[in-house]
């Protein structure tokens, strides 16, 4: 009798969440349907300056893209395995290591073994052992990395019911400063959610809007594109 309660009161009160930031990046990974490509032309928007254009290819895992209009400038950005390369008219002009989180949370954990995903934000300053609940845009989600009601210690927030990252706050070791990015709108393209447009905030104070259109899944790439060391146009930007 006392086996059938307990198994009565587990089935009332459904599936526990996850216990810290490593399963909930597990669970990232196991129930959450990608893309294995993506392309997009983006309008950047920053304070007191013109419109930019930017055209964006990226490739799970680690692999994005940017050709900055026009494109005949012949100007990229590439992020290629947590280092950043600059091309500037065609040319490598400089790279370094760079580990950029929001392709992480975005679309690597996605694709990639949970333990990679642990490992990378455990290097970027993240603590996996803190989670709590809370609500954004009037849905629950989990935030990793700190306490409840601090919001200047590295962190995302994740969507309970999507499993999707909507927003990240990272803190700059270096000198302190704040990067707070937003998801502001997705997206269903092929049953796969796509983000439409964020917002990035530096200690407080909003630096750059982005809006995407033109959004492509599953589309071929040529690995030639996210190779610094010579410039190829992605096929794909008209």
């Amino acid at each position: 009798m006392m086996s059938l309660l307990l198994l009565s009161a587990a089935f009332m009160t459904g599936p526990t969440g996850p216990r810290d930031g490593r399963e909930l990046l597990a669970q990232m990974r196991q129930r959450v349907h990608t893309y294995s490509t993506l392309t997009f032309r983006q309008t950047t928007q920053r304070p007191n300056v013109p419109d930019q254009t930017w055209f964006e290819s990226c490739k799970l895992p680690a692999l994005l893209r940017i050709d900055v209009a026009p494109v005949d400038s012949q100007r990229a950005i590439i992020f290629r395995n947590d280092s950043v390369y600059n091309i500037r008219g065609g040319r490598l002009m400089r790279g370094g290591p760079y580990v950029h989180s929001l392709l992480i949370l975005l679309g690597d954990v996605f694709v990639q073994p949970a333990d990679t995903s642990i490992a990378r934000l455990t290097r970027q300053g993240y603590d996996l052992s803190k989670i709590h609940e809370g609500s954004y845009d009037n849905r629950k989600v989990w935030v990793v990395g700190a306490d409840a009601g601090d919001t200047t210690t590295s962190q995302f927030w994740v969507d309970q019911e999507r499993l999707l990252m909507v927003r990240m706050i990272e803190k700059n070791p270096q000198d302190s400063s704040v990067f707070d990015s937003k998801i502001l709108q997705r997206t269903q393209i092929n049953g796969i959610w796509v983000e439409q447009s964020m917002v990035f905030y530096r200690n407080g104070q909003e630096i750059q809007r982005e809006i995407y259109n033109d959004i492509q899944v599953n589309t071929p790439l040529d690995a030639a594109i996210f190779e610094p060391a010579s410039y190829t146009r992605p096929r794909w930007i008209p």
